[in-house]
């Protein structure tokens, strides 16, 4: 099947905080959405990891402070992050531009690639696992999230809404969040889908999952993620 423009979710994984409590069960908010925080063509004004750009809900204007993953691209996982698997059966490459992480505020550089699914209904895209061991979060620690992706690509010729989705992402014990509908008001460049999660346990898995309500009807994907520890401050 070849995927010639899809939508795009990055999932900068800015700051993953982990907790070492297994006793403590952890909770799954969703926060919010940031829409075009960073232009897909190849520019050098402002981007995800360009403090110069304001974040939303990220107080250093960086995302991916603690770590990241961008799909087909770049990875920098935080300590507390040991793994981070594709579940989506398509992987595609080269979709369109972002900061390069090692030189922000230059040309953006950096081809991110997208994990996605094609179908009807709810499909995961990928999971990661939260792992403390080392030590490195104190207390209990909320860590944000934020999922990339991008309701349209370079040269298309999408309208508004036609390639929305609803994200959801599920923890220990069906611990879940849902997004609102995430690109029925946004056609263009990249957008953040942010989350939080509160009192995990060593070895805890999240799942991202997708479900596409635009009136393309089928086509869910992810293009990266970030991680940022909110809490304690």
């Amino acid at each position: 099947m070849k995927l010639n423009k899809t939508i795009k979710t990055i999932l900068p994984l800015a700051a993953f905080a982990g907790l070492a409590f297994s006793a403590n069960a952890a909770t799954v908010s969703y926060v919010g959405v940031q829409y075009d925080f960073e232009d897909k063509a190849q520019l050098d004004a402002g981007g995800w990891r360009n403090p110069a750009t304001a974040k939303t809900y990220d107080a250093d204007n960086v995302f991916g402070t603690d770590g990241y993953q961008i799909f087909n691209a770049s990875t920098a996982l935080p300590d507390y992050v040991s793994s981070v698997a594709r579940l989506s059966s398509g992987s595609n490459t080269k979709q369109g531009y972002m900061d390069n992480p090692s030189d922000p505020t230059g040309t953006d550089t950096t081809r991110y690639g997208v994990w996605y699914e094609g179908g009807v209904g709810e499909f995961d895209l990928f999971s990661f696992t939260l792992d403390n061991s080392g030590g490195d979060l104190d207390g209990l620690a909320t860590i944000r999230i934020s999922v990339f992706q991008d309701t349209n690509a370079t040269a298309w010729t999408a309208t508004v809404g036609q390639f929305a989705q609803i994200y959801r992402l599920e923890g220990p014990g069906a611990t879940t969040a849902s997004s609102v509908s995430i690109g029925a008001v946004e056609p263009n460049d990249l957008d953040a889908v942010v989350f939080d999660i509160t009192g995990f346990a060593d070895g805890d898995v999240y799942t991202l999952y997708s479900t596409a309500t635009g009136t393309s009807g089928h086509y869910k994907h992810a293009v990266g993620c970030s991680a940022t520890t909110r809490s304690p401050l």
